[in-house]
């Protein structure tokens, strides 16, 4: 079965396991990688969102 590479706002930011606007905001803020092809729809790579999560693990 093939896995999602690319996930929408709200796709990623079920993910991560917060709110559509919270993932917005990272993006804005630099925080997290983003595309945004086409000009309006953020995408977020898989491979980012988890290098995210391992950054941010607690200790």
């Amino acid at each position: 079965m093939n896995e999602k590479r690319y996930y929408r706002s709200q796709e990623a930011a079920n993910y991560l396991g917060v709110n559509e606007k919270t993932i917005r905001k990272w993006a804005r803020e630099n925080l997290i990688p983003y595309s945004r092809p086409g000009g309006k729809i953020l995408l977020f790579d898989k491979r980012d969102l988890d290098a995210f999560i391992e950054k941010h693990r607690g200790k």
